[in-house]
This record gives structure tokens, sequence and C-alpha cells, in this order.
């Protein structure tokens, strides 16, 4: 049988709810924000392999200039860290979820369970009394 812990402790749980929803969606605007920068420094990349460029070296390879390869390279890094970092955040609400729903299914089956009784109880009592 669930007592009144159980509404308290249900509460608890969706405020933490909304402070967690909170942090993955910082999360996932940081995520997004590292996606732009990388591609922005991708587009570099290729803006520095016009055609013009490229008719310059015809047959030589296109050189891109190093800061922007190493721009490139940070931007990937950063995009793969915060990526992991959304991911886990995700896994992990996904799996509260879960486990959530397994109390939140308890609490339902015990308060179906003692509002059976007590309609049985007070069905009891009327037939008594009408006797």
């Amino acid at each position: 049988e669930c007592s009144g812990y159980c509404y308290q402790s249900s509460g608890i749980n969706a405020e933490y709810g909304q402070v967690e929803w909170g942090t993955i969606t910082t999360e996932k605007r940081r995520l997004d924000l590292a996606r732009l920068d990388l591609d922005a420094a991708k587009s570099k990349v290729r803006g520095a392999r016009t055609p013009e460029a490229m008719q310059q070296n015809e047959q030589k390879a296109v050189h891109v200039p190093a800061y922007l390869q190493t721009q490139v390279r940070e931007c990937q890094a950063a995009f793969d860290r915060q990526y992991e970092q959304t991911k886990i955040l995700l896994t992990d609400a996904d799996r509260k979820s879960a486990e959530f729903t397994v109390y939140l299914e308890e609490l339902i089956r015990s308060q179906k369970d003692f509002h059976e009784q007590a309609h049985k109880m007070l069905e009891d009592a009327y037939s008594k009394m009408k006797k």
C-alpha cells in the first residue's frame, strides 16, 4: 500500500524531471551551436577551394591554409564531445523515465486496490445498516 509519501515523491520527481529537461535542452542547444560552428569552419575550407583557386593551382593539390584545417579539427572535436555529452543525458533521461513509469504503475495499482477495498467495505457497511 502507498502512503502519502508516494504523492510527495512523485512531486519531487516531477520537479527533478523539469530541471533535468532544462539541462537536456541547454545541452541540445550547445550541440546545435557546435554543429553550426563546424558547418561554418567547413564552409571556410570549401571557400578556399573556389574554382578560381583550383584554376590557379591547376595540377597541384588545392592548398587549404593550416589555420582552417585546425579550425575544422577543433570544431569537429567540440561537436563530438558535445554529442557524447548530450547522448549520455538523453540515455539517462530515458532510463529514468522507464523507472518512473514502473513506479507510477505501482502507485496506480495500489490506489486502485485501495479504492476497491474501500468500495467493498462501504458496500458491506451499507448492507449491514439495511438489515
